[in-house]
């Protein structure tokens, strides 16, 4: 068994229920590991743990439930409404012992938390964080149940470690209880929105021929994509680039060109290559309409000035 260096990885991770690990209060006792490598996610796989949306660059690490909907696994159903359905089956016994990597979304944690036990599943909270992960552009986010996802970035102290995910499971407790939200709760997401709104467009560098250069680690391309039909978004705190492009039903909503207006039936399958050459690495990937650079791959912001740059040459104008 290969024996890991990284000490905040091989640590024991269980969250208990006695509410230790950044005020997490679970009724199961959740055993978490987190992955920074390909390597570390197959060997933790290996020892029992469920992936959840495990994937690195074209390849994803799967258990027996199959919680990931990149790369081989696109058709595959987001593991938020895959876990409800799994957890709102009658023989349903509760998962204990995961395994994730980079940062923890709504939709990673709403599956972690249903699968656990310890969040009641509801199919229209489930969807509604499903719809925002796969195609938010155009979704009014201040409208229930899509307000949820609000309330969880507002909670959230986003790290690219274990205790970013306990820290997400304690918010997402909050932001996807099933039933009325507090009032108070409510007016305070309205607040953040308004704030998101002004941060994500203060991120915006340059916007040339429908294509927007943005310098942000926010999951704001619904309100970048209402400026400009396709995205070159740089993640500074994560040195990764996102590729993203309107889906033919968010152009119609915004009044903008789809990405395969823009690049053709393939969407950005048919740039993926190019990005691999321009850092000289492989791996770049993701879905026709968003994708990008290989997780673990750092790359600076230069290097995606030139995805941008190259971006704007590849489209059809």
């Amino acid at each position: 068994m290969t024996e890991f260096n990284n000490m905040h990885i091989e640590r024991s991770n269980r969250i208990k229920e006695d509410g230790r690990g950044q005020g997490v209060s679970l009724k199961h006792a959740v055993d978490l590991r987190y992955a920074a490598t390909l390597e570390q996610a197959f060997e933790y796989r290996n020892r029992g743990y469920e992936p959840v949306e495990c994937s690195f660059g074209d390849t994803s690490v799967v258990g027996p439930l199959k919680l990931d909907h990149h790369g081989v696994y696109s058709e595959e159903e987001p593991v938020s409404v895959k876990a409800a359905r799994i957890a709102m089956q009658p023989d349903f016994k509760p998962v204990t012992r995961f395994v994730v990597t980079g940062l923890p979304d709504p939709d990673a944690v709403y599956a972690l938390l249903v699968l656990s036990g310890n969040l009641e599943p509801d199919l229209n909270i489930a969807k509604a964080i499903a719809e925002l992960d796969i195609d938010p552009v155009g979704i009014n986010r201040t409208a229930e149940p899509y307000i949820r996802n609000a309330i969880f970035e507002m909670k959230q102290i986003a790290s690219l470690d274990i205790e970013g995910y306990k820290q997400a499971i304690n918010a997402g407790l909050t932001a996807f209880k099933p039933g009325e939200i507090p009032e108070e709760l409510k007016q305070s997401a309205l607040l953040f929105e308004e704030l998101r709104e002004v941060e994500a467009k203060d991120a915006i560098k340059e916007i040339k021929n429908d294509v927007a250069f943005v310098v942000s680690d926010a999951a704001s391309r619904d309100i970048w994509h209402r400026d400009a039909s396709l995205v070159v978004q740089y993640k500074p705190g994560q040195k990764v680039v996102t590729v993203s492009g309107c889906s033919e039903a968010a152009a119609k909503r915004l009044g903008k060109k789809s990405v395969y207006e823009l690049l053709g039936d393939r969407g950005f399958d048919n740039f993926y290559s190019e990005i691999d050459a321009i850092l000289g690495v492989s791996g770049s990937g993701g879905r026709s309409d968003i994708g990008g650079t290989p997780r673990g791959e750092h790359v600076n912001e230069e290097s995606a000035r030139k995805i941008f740059e190259a971006l704007l040459k590849k489209i059809k104008l």
